[in-house]
């Protein structure tokens, strides 16, 4: 009887955990984002799956839950905007843009949903032919969500006529909603300052900043990870922002054998299943690193992809990583865009790219993810 119970009880014991993890899928798959966003925090089986395509599809299925990039793409003054997905189009989770004036153009998305946009219309502003879209005395700053078309006119910013990279959004709060806008400007003597809008007193700031290096050229957008956004410097260094004390601090990229890759290293932040993480490219291939130990800044390699055959499919042309869809899933640029599935080799479908040629080849690309609910983008004290 002991003996008998001995050889199954790893059977049984298997068993349980993978019926215990099934339904703690689907108790997940079921949660609201706010819900799922705690849930990452608190565990870490919970951080895993969240980040998992298969995760992401089934809870777009059960909620109409939007994830996505925003392809933005420019016509003269006017832009184009279109929401892409390796997933099929869900008529819950379609987005559309005709509630923005055609001269709009995004400068930041967050993963909760809203945007930051800018408009050259309005009968305070004046207008010119020939208008540069940093030219602050042009511009108008709103946020919106676009999933329940809810728009907020920005106070203007004293300097975004200096922007250097693009703008970031990242919600800190979700009840009450408050989030941070975070542009990077450069004056003419080539001095940096960060001017960041907060939603909790609707006003903007400046923060100066010395860099050791000026930002890398290959990236224009910035990184939010473990609570702080991260830019990258040139000479292997970053920059990261604690959003809440608003302070700065530096960090080293991974020390690279640079003998070992084939031709020009390109390098791009990305988040890694909520943390800090760097793709490292060459002409072959492309590794995935992710900060393990962010106090120390302790990198580790988790995969190194080879790009060779699809290469082959686009004509030679090569081919580069863009960013982390899910943990498994990558979107790629070669002639045109793609979502690749770095566990089983190879492509995935695309929903949205059946368009012109404007809008697969778009100018600036904006992550995505937003549930269905209304917000209150303006909390006012009663």
């Amino acid at each position: 009887m002991n003996m008998r119970y001995k050889k199954t009880k790893p059977m049984e014991s298997s068993l349980l955990s993978i019926s215990s993890n099934d339904l703690l899928f689907e108790i997940l798959s079921r949660c609201s984002l706010k819900v799922i966003d705690k849930s990452k925090v608190i565990s870490k089986f919970f951080n895993e799956i969240a980040y998992e395509h298969a995760f992401m599809q089934c809870h777009k299925n059960k909620l109409g839950t939007i994830y996505g990039y925003i392809f933005q793409s420019s016509h003269g003054n006017n832009h184009s905007y279109k929401l892409v997905s390796p997933d099929a189009v869900d008529i819950r989770s379609t987005l559309t843009f005709d509630f923005l004036p055609p001269d709009s153009k995004i400068f930041a998305s967050s993963d909760q949903g809203l945007l930051c946009y800018a408009t050259l219309t309005g009968d305070d502003v004046p207008q010119h032919p020939r208008h540069e879209y940093f030219a602050s005395a042009l511009l108008k700053f709103y946020v919106c969500k676009p999933a329940t078309r809810q728009t907020e006119r920005l106070p203007y910013p004293d300097y975004c006529d200096r922007l250097c990279k693009n703008m970031d959004l990242v919600v800190l709060q979700s009840n009450p909603l408050r989030y941070k806008i975070v542009g990077m400007c450069r004056d003419n003597d080539n001095r940096y300052a960060l001017e960041i809008f907060d939603s909790k007193i609707w006003s903007w700031k400046l923060l100066n900043i010395k860099l050791p290096n000026p930002p890398s050229k290959q990236q224009d957008n910035s990184v939010s990870a473990s609570g702080r956004l991260h830019w990258l410097l040139s000479d292997d260094q970053g920059l990261a922002l604690d959003l809440v004390t608003e302070t700065y601090t530096f960090f080293t990229l991974p020390v690279l054998d640079k003998e070992k890759y084939f031709g020009t290293i390109n390098m791009q932040l990305v988040k890694y299943k909520g943390k800090l993480g760097l793709i490292c490219q060459d002409l072959e291939s492309f590794e995935i690193w992710v900060i393990e130990d962010y106090k120390n800044r302790v990198w580790k390699k988790i995969n190194k992809i080879y790009t060779e055959n699809l290469k082959k499919k686009h004509m030679s042309c090569v081919v580069h990583a863009v960013n982390l869809y899910a943990s498994n899933i990558v979107l790629m640029k070669g002639r045109g865009y793609m979502f690749y599935d770095i566990e089983n080799h190879c492509s995935v479908n695309v929903a949205g790219l059946d368009l012109p040629l404007r809008v697969t080849h778009p100018h600036e690309v904006f992550p995505f993810r937003s549930d269905l609910e209304p917000v209150d983008l303006r909390r006012r004290e009663c």
